[in-house]
């Protein structure tokens, strides 16, 4: 399956970093592995980059920027929804997670 050219980029660079970022600034605050410079360091680096991290579903979107083709042989290729085995209170928990 490929991306198509006409696709459009689904990407709000708008959203507050509090939100892209949920709790991954207070993760890193709270572990203990780590020294304060280096946890200054990494939270220097995410907000510098903070268009490149989202750690919500909510906040992952598409894009048409990639594409890929794999290579099935002689195999009809097959479309399969991901997760679609799960149940609801399983996709919550994921979701949740």
């Amino acid at each position: 399956m490929e991306a198509s050219d006409d696709e459009e980029l689904n990407y709000d660079p708008e959203l507050p970093p509090e939100e892209r970022l949920g709790k991954l600034v207070d993760n890193i605050q709270s572990q203990d592995n780590i020294n304060q410079e280096d946890k200054e360091k990494l939270l220097q680096l995410i907000h510098q980059y903070k268009d490149c991290f989202r750690t919500s579903y909510d906040h992952l979107s598409t894009t048409s920027l990639v594409k890929f083709h794999v290579d099935t042989g002689d195999a009809k290729p097959i479309f399969k929804r991901p997760y679609a085995s799960m149940s609801n209170s399983e996709k919550e928990t994921l979701k949740k997670d």
